[in-house]
């Protein structure tokens, strides 16, 4: 049986700092890499990363790195990521590409050292089918990702609002539902959101 392990670098009982390892048949697809600002400022410091040292021990079994959103708590840790590990390949929609190239481009990183990729439909690495679909969230660009292998679906979605947002984006359950159909279990579906002890529904709130 091929076995998969799920764990968090950052983002866990903390605002911020999202970073997550999917391990399926020892391969990693990393999702999010971001950044948090420190509740009090000590010494100068006022940006906190994950500690990368796992993933740079296992660069070698690195797929690549998927985003979500631009967020800061999502992505903003990029360029400190890339400066550890050169050659990484990041896979995000079209509007998160423009945003991630701007970011990167102010730490002077090399342009040949990285790809960034816009996954607009399943993309196949070995055994992993990966599908993008579209979230709505605070941002335009927003995605989740199933990640497809011989047992079953992992499936990710990340700080967003179940409805129709416009031009930031729709959340359609019919279209995930469909995605996750395949003929193989959902082995683990993460989830999170900003305020999401809180009853009812954000879009209620927001028209």
């Amino acid at each position: 049986m091929n076995k998969f392990n799920f764990f968090a670098l950052g983002g866990l009982d903390e605002n911020g700092k999202n970073s997550y390892v999917l391990d399926i048949q020892g391969k990693l697809f990393i999702i999010n890499a971001g950044t948090k600002i420190p509740i009090n400022l000590h010494n100068g410091i006022d940006t906190l990363i994950c500690n990368y040292e796992y993933l740079e021990k296992r660069a070698k079994d690195i797929v690549g790195v998927f985003i979500t959103d631009v967020k800061n708590a999502s992505f903003s840790a990029i360029p400190w990521l890339l400066m550890k590990i050169p050659g990484l390949k990041i896979f995000t929609s079209s509007f998160n590409r423009i945003v991630l190239l701007e970011r990167i481009t102010k730490y002077n990183i090399d342009h040949t050292k990285f790809e960034i990729k816009s996954i607009n439909d399943p993309i196949k690495f070995n055994d992993v089918v990966v599908t993008p679909f579209d979230l709505a969230g605070g941002l335009p660009g927003q995605i989740g990702f199933n990640f497809e292998y011989s047992e079953g679906n992992i499936l990710f979605m990340s700080n967003f609002v179940d409805g129709n947002l416009g031009t930031y984006g729709k959340t359609d359950m019919l279209e995930i539902k469909r995605i996750i159909d395949n003929g193989k279990d959902l082995q683990l579906l993460i989830m999170d959101a900003s305020h999401s002890n809180y009853p009812g529904r954000s879009i209620d709130h927001l028209w």
